[in-house]
């Protein structure tokens, strides 16, 4: 008797994971370099302020500007907690040392997100379109906090017109530089390329 067709059914194959298929296929298998710790990233940011080329790891980048902003927190803290005793000599104190620390720490932190954006395969140009009207406010701030503190009346009255119009620069400017800010953040949050790009090596991954 005639045997019936059988249907020939395609052979099942079990996907490698990503490491063993580049394995098979014979690509290399890029290593992992161990991660940055705060005072390795801070220490490296600082000393590469004026660098805006090559690329930076997120742990570098993260560590830096999580010990930034909790020096920052820490001398708003300590100025709202002098104010509670009248104490306006130490306010006046914590408060030039905020501004002086955020001035200082600009540039250090934009090279960092350009280097950041670069890891990631993007343009560094993106985090000075970002923190030029940042830039702005702080200058106008600085200015408006150092001319009121002459103590002269019209020197008051000038320093208050500083602050009407500060105001309004960032009732107009931040929120259309909002969007722009929530997609520097997405291209931060990103792991690093492990590919060498136009930006040179990757910091994290090695063959």
């Amino acid at each position: 008797m005639e045997q019936p067709d059988r249907q020939l059914q395609p052979p099942v194959s079990n996907p490698l994971p990503e490491g063993d298929s580049q394995a098979a296929m014979g690509q290399p298998i890029p290593m992992v370099s161990p991660s940055m710790g705060m005072l390795e990233a801070v220490e490296t940011c600082v000393s590469k302020s004026f660098d805006f080329k090559g690329r930076a790891r997120r742990s570098e980048f993260w560590w830096f500007f999580l010990c930034g902003f909790l020096v920052q927190w820490g001398l708003s803290f300590l100025g709202s907690f002098f104010t509670m005793f009248n104490d306006g000599s130490l306010f006046n104190f914590f408060t030039c040392l905020g501004v002086a620390l955020a001035v200082i720490l600009f540039i250090p932190q934009l090279s960092a997100t350009t280097r950041r954006l670069h890891d990631t395969g993007h343009s560094g140009w993106l985090a000075l379109a970002d923190a030029l009207p940042l830039a702005v406010l702080m200058v106008m701030l600085l200015l408006t906090f150092l001319i009121k503190q002459g103590g002269h009346e019209s020197m008051m009255a000038v320093g208050d017109a500083m602050e009407d119009v500060m105001v309004w620069v960032a009732l107009v400017v931040l929120p259309l530089s909002t969007p722009l800010s929530i997609v520097i953040l997405a291209f931060t949050l990103q792991d690093s390329k492990p590919e060498e790009n136009k930006y040179g090596p990757s910091p994290k991954y090695y063959y």
